[in-house]
């Protein structure tokens, strides 16, 4: 690909170097922030429960799960076994993906050939954002799939601006989809992103990338058979998690661009921040299509990752089912906020580009301390149970729960606390709770107008002091609500 020179230097000072040192700090310090502060919700005991079975018995039940394929949790039992199951050795594992995920990132810039000015902005706002943020403190696949994203962006963007295929470009970038792909299934959409900016830009690359494709679809094939089995033969499937997916709306996809833009829970700002930072990328856009430049290339190639991707994300979920799911698509994350610094930094006049960059890092940095400052959006299970256990004085006391979202969270976080205090037990109905001194949690948008210290009260039932956390309001299903435990005493 032969591009005429960068519209900006991409010269590095010294003022620059320290600049962007300060802000690599200010991204691993905010990653750290409270790190072991919740302990883990449902879904990251998910991970940890998975990881801890034998090889063949987690494999069984990834399978069976069906949601997702097995990478992250092969990674994790390596990581389980290296260092034990502690909360803050298990919160270091996303941890260190996510700080790792700083090296492809720096190196995507330099090959887009954006300034040090481009390259700090972007890396800043990549740093201060919340959504990034959560993903990197949770044990989860999501931070794995941004890293390797971003490898794949860099390797692909590498061999796009080479004038003749390297096969070992190539072949590394295979690696890196093919690991993608194991991590999550929206790795297919970056791989079709790619394939069609292939196609419709750089022909020349069709036969090798093609042959790269059918490489990783040549070893995914044992787990697409095993996930064929387990949900057409066996009859599995997403079970509870399907049934909460619904086809994307316009509102959905404008939530989507104010999470990547740093949101803030106030009314009437959603659309602020969406114009704020959406005008100078349109206007980069337009600018970008007329004119064969340097940012016409980088445009190109950074919408292909981004808007791409969630273009086939919204097509198949109306034409197969429902997947848009703000996690999932993570992975379009950083390359639309480098697409943010270079449109910002390349409007056309010193007197439009200051106020505008100031709005966008002060709206983004202002977004980040909110939304931290906010805390995490799952319960503070690790709050809920030290109030449990500073409460009771005795040991081996039940506390019942109905259901699985609150057991498996209070078995671990007691577990963390080297509880001695309580055994958590999972029934379905409130006759069964037995004995005269007990203890009980529930979640609050799981009952109806009679509390259970009502019901309990009716049965002749003392109740004590309430210990109780809440999630904060937001989008997640589990937000808003509070679980509240409490001792019982009958008699």
């Amino acid at each position: 690909m032969n591009d005429p020179v960068p519209v900006l230097s991409t010269k590095w000072t010294g003022a620059s170097l320290i600049l962007l040192g300060m802000i690599l700090l200010l991204y691993v310090a905010l990653r750290c922030w409270r790190l072991t502060s919740y302990g883990l919700w449902f879904d990251e005991v998910f991970s940890l429960q998975a990881a801890q079975m034998s090889w063949g018995t987690m494999m069984n039940f990834i399978v069976g799960d069906i949601v997702h394929p097995p990478l992250f949790y092969v990674l994790l039992k390596i990581w389980i076994a290296i260092g034990g199951a502690s909360l803050l050795w298990l919160k270091l594992f996303s941890l260190l993906i996510s700080i790792a995920t700083l090296l492809p990132l720096i190196l995507l810039g330099r090959e887009l050939r954006l300034s040090a000015a481009e390259t700090n902005v972007a890396v800043f706002l990549v740093a201060v954002n919340a959504f990034l943020i959560h993903y990197a403190q949770e044990l989860r696949m999501y931070s794995l799939l941004v890293f390797l994203s971003l490898w794949s962006f860099w390797l692909f963007v590498r061999w796009m601006r080479q004038t003749s295929t390297n096969w070992t470009i190539v072949i590394w970038l295979t690696v890196a989809n093919l690991l993608l792909v194991y991590t999550q299934y929206m790795g297919w959409l970056t791989v079709a992103a790619e394939g069609i900016y292939v196609l419709i830009w750089n022909r020349r690359r069709l036969v090798a990338f093609v042959s790269s494709v059918a490489a990783i679809v040549l070893c995914y094939l044992p787990w697409a058979y095993l996930i064929f089995h387990a949900s057409v033969v066996e009859g599995k499937g997403m079970g509870e998690f399907a049934a909460v997916l619904e086809q994307p709306r316009i509102r959905d996809v404008i939530w989507y661009a104010a999470t990547l833009n740093g949101p803030f829970y106030f009314r009437r700002t959603t659309m602020v921040g969406v114009l704020l930072f959406g005008i100078p990328l349109l206007w980069w856009g337009w600018r970008s299509w007329r004119q064969k430049t340097e940012g016409n290339n980088i445009f190109r190639l950074l919408a292909s990752l981004c808007f791409v991707t969630l273009l086939i994300n919204l097509i198949a979920s109306y034409m197969m089912r429902p997947m848009w799911t703000e996690r999932y698509l993570i992975l379009t994350a950083i390359p639309y906020l480098i697409m943010i610094s270079v449109a910002v930094l390349r409007l056309p006049s010193r007197l439009m580009r200051v106020p505008v960059l100031a709005l966008i890092l002060g709206w983004a940095a202002f977004s980040g301390i909110h939304m931290v400052r906010r805390g995490n959006y799952r319960f503070n299970w690790m709050d809920l149970t030290r109030g449990m256990i500073t409460a009771e004085e005795s040991n081996n006391t039940k506390v019942f729960v109905f259901e699985q979202h609150l057991e498996n969270p209070l078995q671990v976080s007691l577990a963390f606390l080297n509880n001695k205090r309580f055994d958590v037990v999972r029934v379905e109905r409130l006759e069964e709770l037995q004995g005269s001194h007990f203890w009980m949690a529930y979640r609050d948008t799981t009952w109806g107008p009679q509390s259970p210290q009502d019901f309990l009260k009716g049965q002749g039932c003392s109740i004590g002091n309430e210990v109780a956390v809440s999630s904060r309001a937001g989008t997640n299903k589990f937000e808003g609500e509070t679980v509240t435990a409490f001792p019982v005493n009958c008699p």
